[in-house]
C-alpha cells in the first residue's frame, strides 16, 4: 500500500529504512532534517528457505512505524500489542494457536533449508544459540562476543553435568559470516552443532 519513491520526502511522506542496518542512519538523518517519520522494514520472522546470502528473498516483511522488534531502546508495534492488548478475542487467539500448531507440525523456523529426517543430538543437553557477528539485533542490544561467552559460562555454571550444544547460525554454517562462538570455546562437554 505504499507508493515507494527515491528522493527527499515531501509533506506527509515517510522515510523507509531497512531495520537497523548500517545504511539506516542515513535515512534517519534525512527523516530528522525533513521532520518525516521513519518506517522500518525488516525480514519477517519466518524469513525464507535459505538465507538471503544464498539468494532467497524474504517470504514476508515486518513493516513498523515505531521501531524494530529486536531493538530494546525503542518500542515496536509488537510491544504494545503484547503488553497492553487484553488478548481476550477468541477468534484472534484461536488463529494464533492454529498458526503455532502449523509451524510446529511443518517444522518451520526462520530459515528452513534442513532435512527433517536429520537426527537431532542425543537427548540430555543444554542448547546455546549463536548469532552472526555484527548482526543488527546483536549491535542494537549492545551485545558482542563477550556477551555470548558469558551466556556459555552461565549455561555451564547452571548445568555443571550437562552436555552443551552450541547451535551455529545458518549463515555461519554456510561460510557467509562469522559467529560469536569458535572451536576454542568448546571443551570436553561442549560442542558446535552446525548441521
Amino acid at each position: 500500500g505504499y507508493d515507494i519513491r527515491l528522493g527527499a520526502p515531501s509533506e506527509g511522506d515517510l522515510v523507509g529504512v531497512w531495520g537497523k542496518s548500517p545504511t539506516s542512519p542515513r535515512g534517519e538523518a534525512v527523516a530528522a532534517r525533513r521532520d518525516a517519520p521513519v518506517l522500518r522494514i525488516e525480514d519477517a520472522f519466518l524469513r525464507s528457505v535459505r538465507t538471503g546470502r544464498d539468494g532467497d528473498l524474504p517470504l514476508g516483511l515486518c513493516i513498523d512505524d515505531m521501531g524494530c522488534h529486536f531493538d530494546p531502546d525503542t518500542p515496536s508495534r509488537l510491544e504494545p500489542l503484547l503488553t497492553a492488548h487484553p488478548l481476550d478475542d477468541t477468534a484472534l487467539l484461536d488463529r494464533a494457536r492454529t498458526g503455532m500448531e502449523r509451524m510446529a507440525r511443518l517444522h518451520l523456523s526462520k530459515y528452513n533449508a534442513f532435512d527433517p529426517d536429520t537426527a537431532p543430538p542425543r537427548p540430555g543437553y543444554v542448547l546455546v544459540i549463536d548469532q552472526t557477528a555484527g548482526d543488527a539485533s546483536v549491535t542494537a542490544s549492545k551485545a558482542n562476543r563477550n556477551t555470548f561467552r558469558e551466556m556459555l559460562f552461565v549455561a555451564r555454571e547452571e548445568h555443571p553435568d550437562a552436555r552443551i550444544i552450541i547451535k551455529t547460525h545458518p549463515e555461519t554454517s554456510a561460510g557467509h559470516r562469522d559467529g560469536h562462538f569458535r572451536a576454542e570455546d568448546c571443551d570436553d562437554r561442549t560442542e558446535l552443532f552446525d548441521t
